[in-house]
């Protein structure tokens, strides 16, 4: 709980290792993440290419809001043809994980909200979950485009509510271009008002145990 709450890289890196490489890549496609160029211990705290879009993030996390049942995102419901016909979409169903799982990795991802990196995005009086991420520069980047230890070239808020999950990316353009202290939370003040508009109004249970 506190690893996941604080960010910690080396407690996730352990998790896989404990779990074996196999097993945590059956886990994540289960979740509808990509790991066709290979499946390696840097994936660990998402270091991948070509990573993940926020709409995978947002498909995989909310598995863990829905009991464990996974649902690929879709944008498109419905087209209607010229002669009135309907074409509809739907994803199938997928049970990722067992339903207690989902209950104990959102009750520490609870903690992220309240007392960890994420309290910026924490809406008061809603049960929320979710988790920051940030990317780093390598030091060969810092000294190309000069710098300091501070700044990073992406920060990410992905959270849900048992009715809706949002996942936000912020950074720049080119590598170059970077965010500063401040910038870094700009996701997360994101994510709070828009997880704010979108449940006035609008009941939210909590998250079944």
């Amino acid at each position: 709980r506190q690893a996941l709450a604080k960010s910690y890289n080396i407690p996730a890196l352990k998790a896989m290792q404990a779990v074996g490489l196999e097993k945590s890549k059956e886990f994540g496609e289960k979740l509808g993440l990509d790991f066709n160029k290979g499946f390696y211990e840097s994936y660990a705290i998402g270091g991948w290419e070509p990573g993940v879009s926020t709409l995978e993030l947002a498909g995989a996390y909310s598995a863990f809001g829905n009991e464990g049942i996974y649902n690929e995102p879709y944008a498109v419901t419905k087209i209607v043809l010229a002669d009135d016909t309907e074409e509809k979409f739907t994803s199938e169903p997928v049970v990722a994980m067992k339903e207690s799982t989902a209950f104990m990795v959102t009750d520490m991802l609870k903690s992220v909200m309240t007392s960890g990196t994420g309290t910026t995005a924490n809406v008061s009086g809603l049960p929320v979950a979710g988790k920051t991420g940030t990317t780093n520069y390598t030091d060969e980047e810092r000294q190309k485009y000069n710098i300091s230890r501070t700044p990073v070239p992406d920060a990410w808020f992905v959270g849900y509510t048992t009715n809706y999950t949002a996942a936000i990316w912020t950074g720049g353009e080119n590598r170059k271009d970077y965010l500063d202290k401040s910038e870094q939370k700009y996701a997360q003040r994101m994510f709070k008002a828009l997880m704010t508009k979108v449940s006035e109004g609008k009941k939210t249970k909590d998250f079944k145990k």
